[in-house]
Formats: C-alpha cells, sequence, structure tokens
C-alpha cells in the first residue's frame, strides 16, 4: 500500500544519515528533523514511485530496486563522505561515515522487512 511504501521508502532513504549523525558523530536531532525538506522530497519520491510502479511484476519492481539502490549506494556514500570532512575527521573516518551514510538505510529496510541485507549478496 502506498503508506508502507512511504514509510520504507523514507527509512531506507534517511536511515543511513540517521545512524550515521547519531551513532559515529553523536549528532543530534538527525539532519531530516534540522531540515525537513529532505524527509518531503523522501516522502514525495516514495509515492511518486509507488504510484508509477504500481501494477509493475515483481521482477520489474526487482530491477528498480536494484538500480535506485546502487545510485543511492554511490551518491549517499559520497555526502556521508563530505559530512566527515566537513567535521575536520581524518580520510579513514571519512571513509567510515560515507559508508555508514551508504549501506545503513537499505540495512534497516531490510532488517524491518526481516529479509536478508540486499548489500550483503548477490
Amino acid at each position: 500500500d502506498l503508506l508502507g511504501a512511504v514509510i520504507v521508502g523514507t527509512i531506507t532513504a534517511v536511515g543511513g544519515g540517521t545512524i550515521r549523525d547519531a551513532v559515529l558523530l553523536g549528532q543530534g536531532p538527525a539532519f531530516w528533523l534540522r531540515q525537513p525538506a529532505y524527509f518531503y522530497v523522501c516522502v514525495v519520491s516514495a509515492a511518486a514511485a509507488f504510484l508509477g510502479f504500481r501494477g509493475s511484476g515483481p521482477a520489474q519492481l526487482d530491477v528498480v530496486v536494484e538500480a535506485t539502490d546502487a545510485l543511492g549506494l554511490g551518491a549517499f556514500c559520497v555526502i556521508g563522505a563530505q559530512k566527515g570532512e566537513s567535521m575536520g575527521l581524518a580520510a579513514p573516518l571519512c571513509v567510515l561515515t560515507g559508508l555508514c551514510t551508504a549501506c545503513f538505510g537499505g540495512v534497516t529496510r531490510d532488517v524491518l522487512l526481516r529479509r536478508p541485507a540486499r548489500i550483503l549478496h548477490s
């Protein structure tokens, strides 16, 4: 349903950055609470994806999820590394903030859906 898609999509999109800010950087509140535009973009994007792919078969949806996960991994890794750099962290820690931002939104999604973490298998 639409509400489920919006919840899962939003958790996927903001989960990694939320974990990065709360666990690695000890910052609060989460970035999307300080700048709600991120939250609104997630909600609208998830709703648009749900409505756009409604009626598609599981194989088609799998391709969409794989493609958006791949794009998100790259983009969120760069964003997370830049966040670490802006805080003056050493390069290896910037890599860690990038990896956390990129990976943990999808891992959180998969755990909530009681599925194997997609990023950990092919």
